[in-house]
């Protein structure tokens, strides 16, 4: 029996490709570095920030990518290009009228504000968890884990809701149910186009 749905944010919840994109190439082109593709950065999206700058920079000597992810803390992120996914926000309401729910992230805890600023939904996450607060961020099974235990439920009565094989990996490897946005790797219970069939298809787990 389902209890709890526990969202991934980038991709699940949030369009945040164009604004995730612009924030690493504000961050390299405001340090005087060479500015990272698109194409080099869509593929890195599912790590964490501190991982992402490291692989766009392999290319440097340690201490300067040390340096760059210091000097990425004070580069603005691009708020004003997010956008919540359609019907997204009242998918939320109405699950929150029958099941705990929280958010697993890769964001750090700070820019995981950036969806509530967005979306308005603050009050409706009991449990809230990003890569600080974790010693192993997705696709470790632990945020998930951590999410499952602030919310007082068994991992096999909750459902991961992702967009990514790394969200499928963790649910997995967290006992979770898992369903999928608008991604089709093997091996999920659901998958899901329109936030307008997320509700009967978590009814259905």
């Amino acid at each position: 029996m389902i209890e709890a749905v526990i969202f991934d944010i980038d991709g699940t919840l949030l369009d945040s490709e164009d604004a995730n994109v612009a924030s690493y190439r504000r961050i390299f082109e405001k340090a005087g570095y060479s500015v990272p593709s698109r194409e080099a950065i869509i593929p890195l999206l599912h790590l964490t920030k501190h991982d992402t700058i490291g692989a766009l920079a392999s290319g440097m000597p340690t201490e300067k990518i040390e340096a760059l992810r210091e000097f990425a803390r004070g580069v603005a992120y691009p708020v004003e290009l997010l956008r919540v996914f359609p019907y997204s926000q009242e998918a939320v309401v109405s699950l929150s009228e029958k099941y705990k729910l929280g958010l697993a992230s890769n964001r750090l805890k700070k820019s995981i504000d950036t969806y509530f600023v967005v979306s308005g939904l603050e009050n409706y996450f009991p449990a809230v968890v990003g890569a600080d607060d974790v010693t192993n961020p997705k696709p470790s099974p632990e945020p998930l884990l951590k999410a499952t235990e602030m919310l007082k439920v068994l991992p096999a009565n909750a459902v991961y809701v992702g967009d990514t094989h790394v969200d499928l990996q963790a649910a997995r490897a967290a006992g979770m149910k898992v369903v999928l946005h608008r991604s089709d790797p093997p091996g999920a219970d659901g998958y899901f186009s329109s936030y307008l069939e997320l509700e009967q298809l978590i009814e259905k787990l």
